[in-house]
Order: structure tokens, then C-alpha cells, then sequence
């Protein structure tokens, strides 16, 4: 197995690969593992009930894994259009 070192990547590139996998690894590996080991999501009430609740909203995380995905939608765009239609660069 060989591996390929891409050394064309601007300053841009590396920015928007980092931010928008950044904000995707954020909202679903790093805010699921504390919601994992943050214990019972649930505790029992003295009359027998149950209070269920989240540690992190899940408004919070799927607003950071859209946002990512946006980012990375976006900067593909700009890769399509600037690299490959204006023949910056090949893709």
C-alpha cells in the first residue's frame, strides 16, 4: 500500500477540511461520548415516575454536524467551480 502526499492544498483547503470535520467529529463522536459516560440519561422520582432527560441537547448536535456539512458542501463547491471549470488546477 502506498500513500500519496497531496502537497497543492492552499490555505483555504486546509481551513475548511479541518472547520467543517471539526464541527462534524465534534457533534457526533466527541458530544456522544459524553453523553455516553455522563451516566443515566433517566432518574426515578420519589412518587415511582421517571425524569428522562440529555445531557447535550440534540438540537446542539445536529446544529454542529449541519454546519460541517454545510462547510464541506461549500468548499466542494468552490473546488468544482474554481479548480475544475476555470482550470485553476485538476480535481
Amino acid at each position: 500500500m502506498s500513500t500519496t502526499t497531496n502537497t497543492d492544498e492552499t490555505l483555504a483547503d486546509q481551513i475548511a477540511m479541518a472547520l467543517g470535520g471539526g464541527l462534524m467529529i465534534l457533534g457526533v463522536v466527541i458530544l456522544g461520548l459524553i453523553e455516553v459516560f455522563s451516566g443515566k440519561p433517566y432518574s426515578p422520582i420519589a412518587d415511582g415516575s421517571v425524569a428522562a432527560g440529555v445531557t447535550i441537547d440534540p438540537y446542539w448536535r445536529a446544529l454542529l454536524i449541519t454546519i460541517g456539512g454545510v462547510i464541506l458542501m461549500l468548499y466542494a463547491i468552490y473546488v468544482v467551480l474554481v479548480r475544475g471549470l476555470l482550470g485553476q488546477r485538476s480535481i
